[in-house]
């Protein structure tokens, strides 16, 4: 399709976006099923999948999490915005590189389009789609900077 071979295109373009910070364990399946509370703190669980890389890479895995999980009717646009927000405001000030924006924006769009969009794909289950549509929207919105990331 044309959307994603123009999605193709922007990502190999800001690539660079993603160049420049130091190397860190990665938990490479970071969702909201990964979190627990525990004695007040957040715990993030299963380090099955642990590998070094970009640490922008799970913020953007969440993110791009939150924003299917709008797809999937399961949290509102708002709902899932604000828990955006809320992560990346207490990541970007707990970090020691920060949160380089166009490094969170490129990962969580990579993220929507090559997991998201591909499990529905897989999946082939009712409108499917219309959820691509919607996910490659989202992407676009992502890279644009229409969708708050925080």
């Amino acid at each position: 399709s044309s959307r994603l071979a123009h999605f193709s295109k922007q990502i190999e373009e800001r690539l660079p976006d993603t160049c420049g910070l130091p190397s860190a364990p990665l938990h490479g399946a970071f969702r909201l099923s990964q979190l627990l509370v525990a004695d007040g703190k957040l715990v993030l669980l299963d380090f099955d999948g642990l590998f070094s890389g970009n640490p922008v890479s799970d913020v953007g895995s969440l993110c791009a999490h939150f924003l299917y999980q709008t797809v999937k009717r399961k949290l509102t646009p708002e709902q899932a915005r604000e828990g955006i927000v809320g992560f990346c405001e207490s990541y970007r000030q707990a970090s020691p590189w920060g949160l380089p924006m166009p490094a969170l924006r490129w990962f969580t769009a990579a993220e929507i389009v090559a997991k998201h969009a591909k499990k529905v794909v897989k999946r082939g289950k009712k409108q499917s789609e219309q959820k691509i549509d919607e996910l490659l929207t989202l992407a676009d919105s992502v890279f644009l900077g229409k969708e708050p990331l925080g």
